[in-house]
């Protein structure tokens, strides 16, 4: 993903323990998981989105750009 800058999205939390923007550390527990939103039962919703502009603030403009985020796992 030569040029474009990722960004993450961590849906149907219970509670958020960093602000946006900030660094967070390895294992750093940055929420837990929840029932919010339309879902059934806790879970933890993940997308990882790549886009050009790395001062975007509107994931809408990114949806085009959604990517699996198992490609970033692989080894």
């Amino acid at each position: 993903l030569q040029n474009y800058h990722l960004f993450t999205i961590y849906a149907h939390l219970n509670s958020i323990d960093v602000s946006q923007g900030q660094t967070v550390d390895p294992n750093q527990r940055i929420g837990t998981c929840g029932n919010t939103g339309n879902s059934e039962a806790a879970h933890l919703h993940l997308e990882i989105r790549a886009w050009n502009n790395a001062n975007e603030t509107s994931t809408g403009r990114m949806i085009s750009n959604r990517m699996d985020p198992v490609v970033l796992f692989r080894r």
